[in-house]
């Protein structure tokens, strides 16, 4: 669009590190001394919950180790359609001026605000489990959880994400023999908070002077202004030493 290539991978990168929140996961039994034994991660992976339970429905009996998929285990996945986020927009035409990873200045427009619904779905054959999954992850959520990122590869600037948890509901299902065939999946539902960025302008200039003129009730404009100058004029960097002169002039009788 517009004639140049841009592609910053963001939502690529959000979803990653929505993952990467509950990549720690454990579980455990409990031996007869009440000690804890048997503590192993849970797998996690990025996957539609259709694709476990179809697996499910082939092997009911995944406990055995000789399976490939075994429970308990984790995925996520984006849950539906991208939502404009009208009460986090800033005006288009904004520009915020920043330094690249070089040292050198470059310019980015205001980034366009999105919601993205995200699922993690916990899957189990006990609700001791499931629930040791899910106890782990809830505390965190109270009920959001903000995350800084590098939205464009190559930029030293940061932004955040946050990560709102909406509801966790619980599908407990068996077919004919209620302990082998048992499914117990919590969806546990996410609104994420993202900023999508376009292409970054190395090329923008710096704006240096304003003008601000004022009417008065004839209408006439002569001698009314506030002026801002910034000093010096050669100014190209965040980081230079500068001050902006301001020149009121209202010529008011």
């Amino acid at each position: 669009m517009y004639g140049t290539y841009s592609y910053n991978g963001i939502i690529k990168k959000i979803v990653a590190l929505f993952g990467d929140m509950f990549n720690d996961i454990h579980v455990a039994r409990k031996d007869g001394s009440g000690n804890l034994s048997n503590q192993r991660r849970v797998p996690l992976a990025y996957a539609p919950r259709e694709s476990f339970l179809v697996r499910l429905a082939e092997n009911p009996d995944l406990t055995d180790e000789r399976v490939a998929l075994t429970l308990p285990r984790m995925s996520f996945e984006i849950a539906g359609a991208l939502t404009y986020d009208t009460d986090r927009q800033l005006p288009k035409n904004n520009v915020c001026r920043v330094i690249n990873a070089n040292g050198d200045p470059v310019s980015v427009y205001s980034p366009a605000p999105y919601i993205i619904p995200l699922n993690l779905l916990v899957y189990a054959k006990t609700q001791d489990e499931a629930l040791q999954i899910v106890e782990q992850i809830i505390p965190y959520f109270k009920p959001s959880i903000r995350r800084s990122y590098y939205p464009i590869d190559g930029e030293t600037f940061t932004d955040e994400v946050i990560f709102k948890l909406l509801t966790v509901s619980k599908e407990d299902t068996y077919d004919n023999d209620f302990v082998k065939n048992r499914k117990i999946v919590y969806t546990l539902a996410f609104d994420v908070r993202i900023n999508i960025f376009g292409r970054i302008d190395d090329n923008k200039k710096v704006i240096l002077n304003s003008i601000v003129n004022f009417t008065d009730s004839s209408g006439s404009t002569d001698e009314q202004t506030i002026k801002h100058v910034v000093n010096p004029q050669s100014v190209n960097d965040p980081n230079d030493t500068y001050t902006i002169d301001t020149t009121y002039n209202y010529g008011f009788e």
